[in-house]
């Protein structure tokens, strides 16, 4: 009798720290569609008064570098801050709607499962993972937000399969069977259709799945201090800060002018 009292708690207390968290706001989610809107607005407008691209919303291949796309050569030279802001360019308007709504289709439940603060974590790591794993193998300019978003795809699974006790099997199970024919068909999706970096996404699956290996959810019965996450999550801030108005301040020195951009990419 106690036994099965004790059982019937413990469901009871699993789904309720599982309502809990899924009833949680999503500020961070909100925050980075906003985000990669106006970046792609102000981006596109600036890419307008270069005469670098027509009305169509295609940016050009010298916008983009200068803007702060992955460019291997210049992170040689020392332009960390491209492995950064790379995440934050969009190639065209088809490029950002996918991305957003990937972004909207998976970011809240997984905010909700993580907090804000961990939620950030996961996106800056499955990013730059991504990036790194496009720096390493792919040799062409890369933009575009899709390594996070592959990133919380990733993460969502891990915990579809930590936290599997700690919530209900129906729950964790559904959560499976709709996340892996997504992330299946993006990867034939990656390997049939030109331009695509397969790199960035595979890059970011891993590093979201491994962040999510290491973070703990709103749904662990485990209760420990969030200052180091909180610590984690204002380096993270401050760096990609500091990316940003380095790539202003190569904005404004070389996409001033023609001259101006092929005496910085010479090289290209």
């Amino acid at each position: 009798m106690k036994d099965d009292a004790a059982k019937a708690f413990e469901l009871y207390d699993r789904e309720t720290r599982l309502i809990r968290a899924l009833a949680e706001p999503v500020p961070v989610v909100r925050t980075l569609l906003i985000a990669i809107i106006a970046v792609y607005v102000a981006f596109f407008v600036l890419t307008l008064v270069m005469n670098a691209t027509g009305f169509d919303g295609q940016m050009s291949y010298g916008a983009m570098i200068v803007f702060g796309a992955k460019l291997n050569t210049h992170i040689d030279n020392g332009e960390w801050w491209r492995l950064l802001t790379c995440q934050l360019i969009h190639a065209n308007l088809l490029h950002l709607v996918m991305n957003a709504a990937a972004l909207v289709m998976v970011g809240p439940i997984v905010e909700r499962l993580l907090g804000p603060v961990r939620f950030v974590i996961v996106c800056a790591t499955a990013g730059v993972m991504g990036a790194v794993a496009s720096y390493l193998f792919n040799d062409g300019a890369s933009v575009g937000a899709s390594g996070a978003v592959f990133g919380l795809f990733g993460a969502l699974v891990v915990f579809a399969l930590k936290y599997r006790e700690r919530m209900p099997a129906q729950f964790s199970s559904n959560l499976l069977s709709q996340i892996a024919p997504i992330i299946v068909l993006n990867a034939v999706i990656g390997f049939t259709v030109p331009r695509i970096d397969n790199a960035a996404h595979f890059g970011g699956l891993a590093g979201g799945a491994l962040a999510a290996l290491v973070l703990r959810s709103r749904v662990s019965e485990e209760r420990t201090s969030d200052l180091g996450m909180r610590v984690v999550f204002v380096l993270v801030a401050l760096a990609y800060v500091v990316a940003l108005a380095m790539m202003v301040r190569e904005t404004v020195a070389c996409g001033g002018s023609i001259p101006a951009f092929n005496m910085c990419y010479a090289d290209l």
